[in-house]
């Protein structure tokens, strides 16, 4: 096998490892959350019990009966997509434990968008994930917007995404200015058709 092989051979490995592990982890989080068993949560996140013993071994452990059932936490290092003050940004979070405080933060941002109540932040304000701050200043958090442009088939009762376009903007004095902006399309994209495009200013 060339070279060239070789590396094309060792991204797909690494995307599918990655995917796999991210599939456990979401199953790790449906049991803890909301209680289901391995084997339904893992049915629903699309992986197998074996999976997450393969990738997060410390997430599940035999109970007396020789079920598996979920362990309380774990300390695996996971990477999460958090609020920064330029749009969204990647942070690692150490533990299980941490993970949930950030998606509570998460979960709480989401309601103050809709809300705009303060309390909503109040209990993150000054607290870290990692290394990275929390933002709960309303002004940053508003900083970006997303607008979409899309076409969908004539179906009224499907209606389904064929292609559309954004802007990511950033607020500047008092008006919002477009940073980046590009097409998109449905996941089912025949081969044919265009690929995507992506440009920034």
């Amino acid at each position: 096998m060339g070279k060239s092989k070789q590396r094309k051979h060792s991204s797909e490995m690494s995307d599918r490892s990655f995917e796999a592990k991210k599939r456990a982890f979401h199953a790790v989080a449906r049991m803890r959350h909301d209680r289901m068993s391995p084997s339904d949560a893992a049915s629903e996140e699309g992986t197998t019990i074996a999976t997450i013993k393969k990738y997060l071994p410390a997430t599940l452990r035999k109970s007396r009966t020789g079920r598996w059932v979920v362990t309380k936490s774990d300390s695996y290092l996971r990477l999460l997509s958090l609020p920064g003050p330029h749009g969204p940004v990647t942070v690692r979070v150490h533990g299980s434990k941490e993970a949930q405080f950030a998606s509570a933060y998460v979960a709480s941002v989401k309601r103050w968008r809709k809300t705009r109540k303060s309390y909503e932040l109040a209990p993150f304000h000054g607290k870290n994930v990692g290394d990275f701050q929390l933002i709960t200043a309303s002004r940053t958090l508003t900083e970006h917007v997303i607008c979409f442009d899309t076409e969908t088939t004539l179906d009224p009762q499907d209606q389904a995404l064929l292609f559309g376009f954004y802007r990511v903007c950033r607020l500047e004095g008092n008006n919002y200015h477009c940073v980046e902006e590009g097409i998109l399309h449905a996941d089912d994209r025949r081969k044919t058709q265009p690929k995507p495009s992506r440009w920034s200013s």
